[in-house]
C-alpha cells in the first residue's frame, strides 16, 4: 500500500493470493486509462514535524501508510496481520502476538534480522516503543481506535533515536487528544475471544484537553501443535490483557503546545502447555512540547518506561504427558529513561533541516531459578546491566528552486556505554556461590549517515538513489539473559559489540495511468557482527557453558557473525477502478547469506533464519455503496529456514475476507473470516521435530458505536 497514489486513495485491505491469481487483474488494467485524474497530496504523518524528524517523508518507494479512515475500515486479528499487508514487513516468527511468545516478535521491514531482536525502530507518538530489555515490540496493548496514521519506511533513515533503525522505521501516530472521538467497541471471535474498548475526550478550561482510553480482552487462543503431537500437558495458547492511557494536551499562547501522558498494560499469557506461562506489567510516562520560534520550531520529548516480565519455561517428556519446570524467570525488571531536543527550520530557498540530540539509558536485571532436582528448581541466577546511548544528528533536505532534483541527508554520531554488567549463580539451600562474574565496562562511538538524491524528470515519474551506514547495539537481553524453549537452550554473551551495516537503495515510481501506479525499490546491505544464535552442542550431553543438554535438545549461544549480505527488491502496483474497487499488489524478493562463524562452520552461506525469500500481497476493497464494503486480503510467503538450522518452514498462503456495514451513522459492524480455507501455517520447528502452527480459521465480529 504505497503512500503516493493519485485518484481514489487505496483502502487498507490486503489480499494476498498465490502469484498465479494476479493474472485476473490484467483485464482490469486496460480500463484505467479513461478514468478521471484526481490530484492527491503525498501522505505524511498528520502533518506532524516528528514524521520528518525520524526520517519518514512519504515521498519515497518503500514507504507505506494507513490513514484514520483506512484503519477504521480494516478488520484484522492482530496488528501484525495489518502490517503484513506490506510485503516487506515481517516479524521474526510467522505467528502473531495472539499466540507467539512476545520475545519472538522482533519487527523488521527487511529480512536483515538474524534473531528475534528488532532491526527496525518503532515509535509511538515519536517515542521509542522497542522494549528496553530485549528490543522486541509488544503490540497486543495498542488500542484499535484513535489513530491518526501508521507509517512504515524501509531502509536506514532514522534520525532521532537512530539505533536500531538501520532496518527501517515504524511510526504509529495517535490522534491529538482534542481529536479523539467518543467510542465504544466490542469484539467476539469464534475461538472464544471477547474484547471491549472505550475512549473519550473532554475539555479542561479553554486551552487543554484530557483523553482517556481503556481496553480489556480475554483470548483463550488455539492449540499450537498438531493434534497427533499433543499430550496431556498441551493447552491452547492465549492471552488476557488490560490496558489504558491518559493524555492531557494543551495549546497555550506564544506558539507553545504540549502533551503529558501515561500508558500502561498488564498481559497474562499461556504458551501452549500447563506450566509455560508469562506475564508483563508495563507503564510509560512522557512529556512533549513544541515551541514556534521565528521560522523554526523546537521540539522537546522526555519519557520514562517501567517493565517487569515473568516467565516459566518447561521441559516436556517425550510423550508430552508430563513436564517439569526448566527455568523460572520470576522477576525481570527493566527501566528506560530518555529525552530528545530537536530544532527544525525551513528557509525561503527550499532548504529544510533538523538539528537534534537525544539520550537513552536502559537498565535491567534478570532474576531466575533453574536446575530442577527432586521436584524443585534448586539454583538461582541474577544477571543484568546498564546500557547508555547519546547521540547528535543533522538532517538536511534541499530542493533548489525551479529544479527537478531533491537531496536528503543525515549524519549522526552516537556514544554508547555498557556498564555494571554482572552474572551471579547461587544454591540457596546450601548458601553456595557457584558463579560470580562481572562484565568489563565498555564504551565506543558509532557514526551513522544517509544520503539520497531524488530526480523527477516529469510529473508522472520519480527516481531515487541512496546510500546509508548504520548500527545496532546488542540488547541487555542478548548480553546477559539465557533462555530455554522446550529442550533448546540459548546462552547469553556479555562480549557482544555493535552490529554495523552499509547499504545502497535504488528505486522510483511511475504513474502509468491516471489510476495506476507502479513503485519499486532495489536494495543491498552488507552486515557485520550480526548477533545470531550459533549452535554449539547437541544433546544429550554435558557442557560447561550449558550444563546438561537433554536428548533431542541443543545448546546455542548468541555470537557475532561477520561478512553477511542481504539484498532484494520490492514492488507495488496499485490502482482504482470506477471509484468502487481499490486494489494493490505488493511483492518482495530477497536473498540473505551468513558469513563465517568459527564456532559453527556450517553456518557460512546459509540464509538468515526465518527470512523467506519471496513474499506476495494482493488486496482490494469493493464499495457496494456508502454503507457497505467487501474486502479480500491474502498473503503468500515462501519457504524459510528455521533458527539454528533445525529444518525449514514450508511456504504458505492465506486468504481473509471481511464485510463493513455502516448500520447507522454512529453504529458500524465489521465481520472478518480469518484464514478462509483453514490453511495450516508452520511457525516453528523444534529440535525434536515438533511443529508449531498458526491460527486456524476464525470468525471475528466487531461492533463500534460512536457517541
Amino acid at each position: 500500500m504505497p503512500l503516493q497514489i493519485q485518484a481514489v486513495q487505496l483502502e487498507s485491505f490486503a489480499v494476498k493470493l498465490k502469484p498465479t491469481l494476479t493474472l485476473f487483474l490484467l483485464p482490469l488494467l486496460s480500463s484505467l486509462a479513461d478514468e478521471p485524474v484526481f490530484d492527491l497530496e503525498p501522505l505524511v504523518v498528520r502533518g506532524d514535524p516528528r514524521a520528518q524528524v525520524v526520517g519518514i517523508s512519504g515521498e519515497r518507494p518503500g514507504d507505506a501508510s494507513w490513514t484514520t479512515v483506512e484503519l477504521d475500515q480494516t478488520a484484522f486479528a492482530s496488528w501484525e496481520a495489518l502490517w503484513r499487508q506490506q510485503a516487506s514487513f515481517d516479524t521474526f516468527r510467522r505467528s502473531d502476538s495472539r499466540s507467539a511468545h512476545p520475545t519472538t516478535q522482533g519487527m523488521r521491514l527487511r529480512p536483515v534480522g538474524t534473531n528475534a531482536a528488532s532491526r527496525s525502530l518503532v515509535l509511538m507518538d515519536g517515542l521509542p516503543l522497542n522494549d528496553p530489555f530485549g528490543g522486541w515490540v509488544y503490540t497486543q496493548h495498542l488500542p484499535r481506535h484513535g489513530w491518526q496514521s501508521q507509517s512504515l519506511a524501509s531502509g536506514g533513515r532514522a534520525a532521532a533515536w537512530g539505533s536500531p533503525g538501520y532496518g527501517g522505521i515504524m511510526l504509529l501516530q495517535r490522534v491529538h487528544p482534542s481529536g479523539l472521538d467518543s467510542v465504544w467497541m466490542s469484539e467476539y471471535g469464534s475461538q472464544g475471544r471477547w474484547a471491549t474498548e472505550a475512549g473519550t475526550a473532554f475539555g479542561i478550561g479553554d486551552q487543554s484537553t484530557l483523553a482517556v482510553q481503556a481496553a480489556w480482552s480475554e483470548d483463550p487462543g488455539f492449540h499450537v501443535l498438531h493434534a497427533p503431537d499433543r499430550g496431556a500437558i498441551d493447552t491452547r495458547s492465549g492471552v488476557d490483557l488490560l490496558s489504558g492511557s491518559i493524555r492531557w494536551a494543551g495549546d497555550q499562547t506564544d506558539g507553545v503546545d504540549w502533551e503529558i501522558g501515561w500508558h500502561g498494560w498488564r498481559e497474562d499469557r499461556i504458551n501452549g502447555t500447563s506450566l509455560s506461562t508469562n506475564q508483563k506489567d508495563a507503564h510509560d510516562l512522557y512529556v512533549q512540547g513544541n515551541q514556534s520560534l521565528g521560522s523554526g520550531e523546537l521540539h522537546l520529548s522526555l519519557f520514562r518506561q517501567w517493565r517487569n516480565f515473568r516467565n516459566l519455561f518447561s521441559s516436556a517428556a517425550t510423550d508430552r504427558n508430563s513436564e517439569i519446570p526448566a527455568l523460572e524467570q520470576f522477576s525481570v525488571p527493566a527501566f528506560s529513561s530518555g529525552g530528545a531536543l530537536v530544532w527544525e527550520n525551513e528557509t525561503n530557498s527550499g532548504h529544510r533541516y533538523q538539528l537534534g540530540t537525544d539520550f537513552r539509558e536502559n537498565r535491567a536485571t534478570v532474576r531466575e531459578r533453574f536446575f530442577y532436582v527432586n521436584g524443585a528448581l534448586t539454583r538461582q541466577r541474577e544477571a543484568g546491566g546498564v546500557q547508555r546511548m547519546a547521540g547528535a544528528f543533522w538532517q538536511p533536505q534541499w530542493r533548489p528552486e525551479d529544479s527537478n532534483w531533491e537531496w536528503h541527508g543525515l549524519i549522526r554520531l552516537d556514544r554508547y556505554q555498557f556498564r555494571d554488567g554482572f552474572r551471579r549463580e547461587t544454591e540457596p539451600a546450601t548458601d553456595t556461590t557457584l558463579r560470580d562474574e562481572t562484565a568489563t565496562r565498555r564504551s565506543g562511538t558509532e557514526l551513522s549517515a544517509y544520503l539520497e538524491a531524488r530526480w523527477q524528470p516529469v510529473p508522472e515519474a520519480q527516481l531515487n538513489a541512496g546510500m546509508h551506514r548504520g548500527h545496532r547495539l546488542p540488547t541487555l537481553n542478548e548480553l546477559y539473559r539465557p533462555y530455554r524453549v522446550r529442550n533448546d537452550i540459548v546462552e547469553a554473551n556479555p562480549d557482544l559489540g555493535p552490529e554495523r551495516v552499509w547499504g545502497v537503495d535504488f528505486g522510483g515510481w511511475w504513474q502509468i495511468a491516471p489510476q495506476l501506479r507502479l513503485s519499486t525499490q532495489i536494495w543491498h546491505q552488507w552486515l557485520d557482527h550480526m548477533v545470531t544464535n550459533v549452535l554449539v552442542v547437541e544433546g544429550p550431553s554435558s557442557d560447561p557453558l550449558f550444563g546438561f543438554v537433554p536428548a533431542n535438545g541443543s545448546g546455542s549461544q548468541r555470537q557475532a557473525v561477520s561478512g553477511n549480505r542481504a539484498y532484494g527488491s520490492e514492488w507495488t502496483l496499485s490502482g482504482s477502478l470506477n471509484t468502487q474497487l481499490d486494489w494493490y499488489l505488493s511483492a518482495a524478493w530477497n536473498r540473505t547469506r551468513f558469513g563465517a562463524s568459527e564456532t559453527d562452520p556450517s553456518l557460512e552461506g546459509r540464509p538468515f533464519p526465518l527470512s523467506a525469500g519471496r513474499n506476495l500481497r494482493l488486496g482490494g476493497l469493493w464499495s457496494l455503496n456508502e454503507q457497505l464494503q467487501l474486502g479480500l486480503q491474502s498473503r503468500w510467503q515462501g519457504r524459510a529456514d528455521e533458527d539454528s538450522g533445525r529444518g525449514s518452514l514450508p511456504a504458505y498462503g492465506l486468504v481473509d475476507v471481511q464485510l463493513n456495514w455502516q448500520m447507522q451513522p454512529s453504529v458500524e459492524l465489521q465481520v472478518q473470516l480469518e484464514n478462509l480455507f483453514d490453511t495450516t501455517v508452520v511457525t516453528a520447528v523444534s529440535s525434536d521435530g515438533l511443529e508449531s502452527v498458526g491460527a486456524p480459521r476464525n470468525l471475528n465480529l466487531s461492533l463500534r458505536y460512536r457517541f
